[in-house]
């Protein structure tokens, strides 16, 4: 077998010193530089809710830059950070307006950011590994005669009692003007004894484009075809069928998988309010979307609450669901101190998945005290969330902003929870701003909190640690341009604790590839990282890093010191650029830019419980190995984020 990487010395660069990095980032060509944005389709301009007022921030440990220094002088940073704002903050309108909205294949590798044609330009080619693959076949007999790629294992038709898959959307630059540039895939498949381990086109429901694409209600809203997808996001701890959608035109629609219960709701952000990234609280309680507003050319936080299906959980708005949403409702947006073109968003509650007393949410009715009382100091008390934290980020201003979600979670408590009286208050649920739960115009007591921004240098990406085990700190952590994965703390902003600006610390930075563009926690064990287990979202990551072709993966101490245990690298990947987490086994899916195409890789055993009589598949040709490459599927256009789930 082809191994990935080199001896352990030289795969693992260890954690550096925060002083002295070098950075080797530069500008795009002239050739490169994004082309005037389309025009996307005519909206409606609904009323617009006001901005909740934020007050002036303090600053947190680092906003003096003493534990993030800058990189030593490189190439010109200035082709990957735009023009819309500039080092004093002036904000140029036209500018801002013009890559808010810019989209095409130039465009996105701007906002993705350097790749490793341009860091290596005139180097000697490297000779990377071709990694294993297994051989792919197809059982006709399969998946109800429709046939099922797998790679391992065998037909039987009498195993009809373990079966399942995982799923979800890719979003894609399509070669077509009628084409949406969103197609959903499944990543992971057993059924009959046999194993899918690549990724594959999905068998029933519709797979190009997404099904959800052509619906006519989201047209309508929309005001024509949907194009130009932006961000999305599911919960990356809970199960969560549906993504929260952003495109260009300011539509963001739930969408999940061909067992998802959907009722597809959508709504339309007013004109002039441009979606950036998405970001899903721990029980799919909220979505949180950044946005520039091109009226005001401020960033904002949009806060969406999300009401669940009878699907296995509650129909309440913003209680723990699996991710199958009825509505959507934005509650208000939140100003963001100082940042004018937010990037990056990542959240996370303080609860934990799981059943209560072994039955699923759905089955428990709050009208009855003693039901609350489970969810107050029960069996259900780490199910529902009782604090939480955003952290925005924005690359061109070198910024973060963290904010604190418990004012939003306890004011939903008290009403849920404490009295018969509050409960009432609930009852009358809809879009409308009095009905449940008010808009933060109508009650702005209980929008979130910006608690600090903190300076750091070209941030591409972040990722909020949530809920740790043991009682373990919790952890962010942000990529700069430059491959450094910093570390903080983040103090009250995590738990019921009032949250302060000074607890916000850095605590450790560790060097992996350049210009990360994806970073994830593993959803399952991994073999090579002592102490990782499932749903452990502190201590093992991987981290997508486009200019260096490789993806990290870092394992952290209770002390947030990271090291890069394992570098995949291989032949097939020419512009990795995101990676997606396998939900039902030791598996990612890694998005290829410059190469159209999603590649797996699966880096562990596959569970035991998929197969009968209960046995696991070892990785590579003889079962022993460290990592193997699963499969390819290829696209009609360069693949810039992928987000899957398990399906039902």
């Amino acid at each position: 077998m082809t191994l990935v990487g080199q001896p352990a010395r030289a795969v693992l660069r260890g954690t550096l010193l925060l002083a002295g990095l070098v950075a080797c980032c530069g500008t795009l060509d002239a050739a490169d530089a994004p082309p005037p944005a389309p025009t996307p389709p005519a909206v409606a301009d609904p009323a617009v809710p006001p901005v909740a007022s934020t007050p002036p921030v303090a600053p947190g440990a680092g906003a003096d830059s003493a534990d993030l220094e800058d990189p030593a002088p490189g190439k010109d940073l200035a082709g990957w950070l735009g023009k819309a704002v500039d080092a004093s903050g002036k904000v140029d309108k036209a500018a801002y307006a013009r890559e808010a909205r810019a989209w095409g294949v130039q465009a996105i590798t701007r906002r993705l950011g350097p790749d490793y044609d341009f860091y290596h330009k005139g180097a000697k080619p490297e000779v990377l590994p071709t990694l294993f693959m297994p051989e792919t076949k197809v059982e006709k007999r399969a998946h109800h005669g429709q046939g099922m790629p797998y790679q391992y294992g065998g037909y039987e038709a009498k195993v009809n009692d373990t079966f399942g898959s995982t799923g979800g959307q890719v979003f894609y630059v399509p070669e077509r003007a009628d084409d949406p540039g969103v197609d959903r895939i499944e990543t992971y498949n057993w059924e009959s004894n046999l194993i899918t381990v690549g990724p594959t086109k999905v068998w029933w429901s519709g797979s190009h484009p997404d099904p959800a694409l052509l619906r006519k209600d989201w047209q309508d809203l929309n005001g024509g075809p949907l194009h130009f997808p932006m961000a999305m996001a599911r919960s990356r701890t809970f199960w969560s069928n549906d993504a929260l959608m952003a495109f260009s035109s300011g539509f963001l629609g739930a969408d999940g998988t061909q067992t998802s219960g959907d009722s597809y709701p959508c709504l339309l952000f007013p004109k002039g309010k441009v979606p950036t990234a998405v970001a899903v609280t721990n029980g799919n309680e909220l979505g949180l979307v950044a946005l520039w507003d091109l009226q005001s050319g401020k960033g904002e936080v949009a806060v969406i609450a999300l009401q669940g299906t009878n699907l296995r959980g509650w129909r309440y708005y913003c209680l723990p669901t699996f991710g199958s949403y009825n509505q959507l409702k934005i509650l208000g947006y939140i100003e963001l101190p100082g940042m004018a073109a937010p990037t990056g968003i990542s959240c996370a509650t303080n609860n934990r998945q799981g059943l209560v007393e072994n039955k699923e949410f759905g089955t428990y009715k709050l009208e009855d005290h003693k039901t609350r009382d489970i969810f107050i100091k029960g069996d259900g008390k780490d199910k529902l969330f009782s604090a939480g934290y955003a952290v925005v980020i924005s690359r061109s201003e070198s910024k973060a902003v963290f904010i604190d979600l418990q004012p939003t979670i306890e004011y939903l408590r008290q009403m849920y929870l404490t009295s018969d009286e509050n409960l009432a208050k609930t009852v009358d649920a809809g879009l409308a701003p009095k009905q449940w739960p008010p808009t933060f115009a109508v009650l702005p007591s209980y929008a979130p909190k910006v608690v600090t921004s903190i300076r750091v240098p070209h941030p591409n990406v972040v990722l909020a640690g949530t809920r740790p085990f043991g009682g373990e700190p919790w952890f962010c952590h942000i990529g700069t341009l430059d491959g450094r994965i910093a570390t903080w703390t983040v103090g009250g902003l995590a738990t019921e604790a009032p949250a302060k600006a000074e607890d916000v610390k850095a605590v450790g930075v560790t060097q992996v590839g350049r210009t990360p563009t994806s970073m994830m926690f593993l959803r399952n064990s991994d073999p090579a990282a002592p102490g990782s287990s499932p749903y452990e979202y502190n201590r093992t990551l991987a981290v997508c890093c486009r200019g260096d072709r490789e993806i990290d993966f870092v394992s952290f101490t209770t002390a947030g010191k990271g090291t890069v245990y394992r570098r995949l690298r291989d032949a097939r990947l020419i512009d990795p650029v995101v990676i997606d987490p396998c939900e039902r086994a030791p598996l990612i899916t890694v998005g290829d830019f410059k190469g159209r195409k999603v590649v797996n890789y699966r880096y562990g055993p596959t569970p035991d419980e998929h197969m009968r009589p209960l046995r696991s598949i070892g990785v590579g040709p003889d079962g022993k190995g460290d990592i193997e490459c699963g499969g390819v599927l290829e696209f009609p256009g360069p693949v810039f984020d992928v987000n899957t789930t398990n399906v039902n």
